[in-house]
C-alpha cells in the first residue's frame, strides 16, 4: 500500500523531478572521472544505471520512513 501511494506521488512528477536536483549533482561529480575513460553511450549507460538506483533507493527510504512513522503514530496512540 505504501508502494503504491509512493507510485502514484512520483507518477505526477516529471523525469527531472524524481531524483533532485542534488543527488543528480553528486552523482555526476562522483561519475566525473568515467566519462572521460568511457565512450560517450557506455558513460551514458552507466548515467541512467545509477540514476535508476537513486531512485529506487529513494522509494525504499519513503517506504521504510513511513513505516516508522506509522509504528511510532501507533505507539502514541496506545
Amino acid at each position: 500500500m505504501v508502494r503504491e501511494l509512493y507510485a502514484d506521488m512520483i507518477k505526477k512528477q516529471d523525469a527531472e523531478e524524481k531524483i533532485e536536483c542534488v543527488i543528480q549533482k553528486r552523482i555526476s561529480e562522483l561519475l566525473s572521472d568515467y566519462e572521460n575513460q568511457m565512450g560517450h553511450k557506455e558513460y551514458e549507460t552507466l548515467l541512467e544505471n545509477v540514476y535508476l538506483a537513486a531512485i529506487m533507493a529513494e522509494e525504499t527510504g519513503f517506504e521504510k520512513g513511513f513505516k516508522y512513522a506509522f509504528r511510532l503514530f501507533t505507539e502514541c496512540m496506545y
